[in-house]
């Protein structure tokens, strides 16, 4: 996700599941939603904990307290 990688200082290790190809409510999509109850992708996790998707992101990072969830959750 762009938007995670353009946060300067924090140390984050980044894995995209790319489930293009997937049939709708393939066996990621499954997946996803027992564990956040979305199967919408893209979906933020921070130490196994479901952050948000990218409209979640977005209002974090336009108000100002992306970095700051993130690093409290790296942390």
């Amino acid at each position: 996700m762009r938007l995670l990688r353009n946060i300067r200082g924090l140390r984050l290790d980044v894995t995209e599941l790319d489930s293009i190809g997937e049939p709708r409510n393939g066996t990621v999509q499954q997946l996803l939603k027992k564990k956040s109850g979305r199967t919408t992708v893209p979906q933020v996790f921070v130490n196994d904990e479901f952050i948000g998707g990218d409209d979640d992101m977005k209002r974090l990072a336009s108000a100002g307290g992306l970095e700051s969830a993130l690093a409290a959750a790296v942390h």
